[in-house]
């Protein structure tokens, strides 16, 4: 174990890359100890620091307390920005949504700012209490990989180029607080964190009486350390599947060659599939077991399937996924769709999740290019495609309505596109960042 102004926890600050960077700022124990830290080291090296305060809204107090954490914030020599959890909130799995809702709202911040780093204060402890959580609930080698130092963020697309960090990952939570003490620091204390209602409330205390009784919760960290190497590995031999059966299209589709899918082990043909469906489908939530397993079966036999938000069809003589018609359009019933966005030129615009456009002129808006393909004067540029997926491709239209380009098919001067898959892909193989070779690959168009 570290202490909180280790050698060790110094190096990882002064390793982040540019000359700005944002911290998750509650104003709590752990998240002060890491500001405080950040600061200092951010103001000897001349760097920026913006601390990010999500204010949920679950308790009436919770405004004010953000407007101190900002206040805590500015003295210490950061920015200060609140983030506020508006709309309805549900009535269960209330914590999952709050931290959902978080990282949309953090990660959102900081592509506003154009930071591509954000740091997390989370500690040993909190490792120890996810993986005990997971455990309980019956979580595998995945699971119990639980937080990664450094990694992609999970919100998707609003995370899309962030990276995490979590310097204090091997420091105890008390030893922040004796830290901050020393140092004449004050911090809020969150009521919630007595609420014996919530699940890691009950896991501290349990936590806490076992460690009482003898066992140290780094042996919960090392477990993960240790599920995380084979987390690695596994991800590594999914991803080494995926870029020999796989290409993946300019226009956001993939060629799929069955073959090497049916003769790999059913772990790595599952891990390598679902990584490509959520790169062609863009979508946010990881495939559901079923619906995946729909797609493996009908990969093997050659056949057309739809499921979590992708399609397999067979095209001149050739397995394609492609984006689901009906999850990018919308269905006779209304559900889904991905709304018609206006493009800036202030910053890049991600559509449906598959493609962030950059544009020098303003009028501007990005959708999908439909069943008539509206505004489109030759449908002949979109022979490239398969004909399920040329509903779904990535149009920019002018304000009359015309198309004046479509991604990877069409190109015009007023709109460049990024195709968000292969980072997509890489996200979900490889929870703590794929390796280069797996982003070498993908650069030379060999999936």
């Amino acid at each position: 174990m570290a202490a909180p102004d280790s050698e060790a926890v110094l190096a990882r600050l002064d390793a982040l890359p540019g000359d700005a960077f944002a911290i998750g700022y509650s104003g709590g124990g752990d998240s002060h100890a890491l500001l405080v830290l950040a600061a200092r080291r951010a103001k000897s090296r001349g760097r920026a620091l913006h601390a990010l305060i999500v204010d949920h809204g679950l308790r009436p107090e919770s405004g004010a307390e953000a407007e101190q954490a900002a206040k805590t914030a500015r003295r210490a020599g950061a920015t200060a920005r609140i983030l506020r959890w508006t709309g309805p909130k549900p009535t269960h799995g209330l914590p999952a949504a709050a931290r959902a809702a978080r990282h949309r709202l953090l990660a959102a911040a900081c592509r506003e700012l154009g930071v591509r780093d954000l740091l997390l204060g989370h500690t040993l402890d909190d490792q120890a209490e996810t993986v005990w959580m997971r455990l309980l609930a019956g979580g595998g080698m995945r699971a119990l990989a639980a937080m990664p130092e450094t990694g992609p963020s999970p919100a998707w697309p609003e995370g899309s180029g962030l990276r995490l960090h979590r310097p204090l990952l091997d420091v105890r939570r008390a030893e922040l607080r004796a830290w901050l003490g020393a140092q004449g620091e004050n911090w809020i204390e969150d009521p919630s964190n007595l609420d014996r209602r919530q699940t890691r409330v009950r896991t501290r205390s349990r936590l806490a009486a076992l460690e009482e009784a003898g066992f140290n919760p780094a042996r919960l960290a090392r477990l993960a350390a240790d599920c995380r190497a084979l987390d690695t590995a596994a991800g590594e031999a999914a991803a080494r599947l995926l870029v020999r059966a796989a290409r993946l299209t300019p226009w956001g589709g993939a060629g799929i060659d069955p073959a090497p899918f049916a003769a790999a082990p059913g772990r790595d043909a599952a891990r390598a599939l679902e990584a490509l469906v959520m790169a062609v489908s863009g979508e946010s939530a990881t495939p559901k077991t079923g619906a995946l397993e729909r797609l493996l079966d009908a990969l093997a036999e050659g056949r057309p399937a739809t499921g979590a938000g992708a399609r397999l069809v067979q095209w001149r003589s050739r397995t394609w996924l492609v984006r689901d018609a009906g999850a990018a359009l919308g269905r006779k019933d209304g559900a889904g769709g991905a709304a018609e966005t206006i493009i800036s030129p202030t910053a890049g615009q991600v559509w449906d999740g598959r493609f962030e456009i950059r544009t020098a002129r303003d009028g501007l808006r990005a959708g999908a290019l439909g069943r008539d393909y509206r505004g489109l004067a030759d449908p002949a540029c979109l022979d490239t495609a398969p004909g399920a997926a040329r509903s779904t491709l990535c149009a920019v239209r002018d304000e009359g309505g015309a198309v004046l380009a479509i991604a990877g098919v069409t190109d015009h001067a007023c709109a460049s596109f990024r195709r968000l898959g292969t980072e997509r892909a890489a996200q979900r193989l490889f929870a703590g960042g794929a390796p280069a070779w797996f982003y070498e690959t993908l650069q030379q168009g060999s999936i």
